[in-house]
């Protein structure tokens, strides 16, 4: 009887467990994936792999913006200044999906900006909302100028 109920136990947590340990060996690929593409996409060496190894954030931004075509050299870039400890991870991360999402746009940080009298936005999808009615306004109240050419044949 004891060794049914034994049996019973090892099963249950067997079957508590198994999700969550498939999950973080998928996790786990996953993010060696990453940095495989990364490593190959930016040339990047051992130290500098080692720097963004384990730090989610930073490995999909840098994967998604490899992935969405964003220039590799302006990706390599952003990543080298992190590097060099010119800015921490949420920036380095804010800036590459800026870049991301705007189709290459070059985004860059400024210190210098009086903070008071900039914009802020809670988060990068805020920002998109805002760009998107700005540019919609700017569009409906910008009125183009078209004329016609004298000589046709230039």
């Amino acid at each position: 009887m004891k060794s049914k109920s034994l049996i019973l136990t090892v099963f249950t947590l067997f079957v508590l467990l198994y999700p969550n340990l498939t999950q973080a060996q998928e996790k786990l690929s996953d993010a060696e994936h990453k940095i495989k593409v990364i490593s190959k996409k930016l040339n990047l060496d051992e130290s500098e792999r080692q720097q963004i190894r384990g730090k989610d954030t930073i490995l999909s931004e840098l994967y998604f913006s490899i992935e969405d075509s964003v220039e590799t050299e302006r990706v390599k870039s952003e990543l080298d200044y992190f590097l060099a400890g010119k800015c921490n991870e949420k920036q380095l991360a804010l800036v590459l999906k800026l870049e991301r999402l705007n189709k290459g746009a070059r985004v860059e940080l400024n210190d210098n900006i009086d903070p008071d009298s900039a914009m802020h936005f809670d988060s990068v999808e805020d920002f998109m909302r805002w760009k998107a009615i700005f540019e919609k306004e700017l569009e409906e109240n910008v009125k183009t100028i078209v004329t016609k050419d004298s000589n046709p044949n230039i």
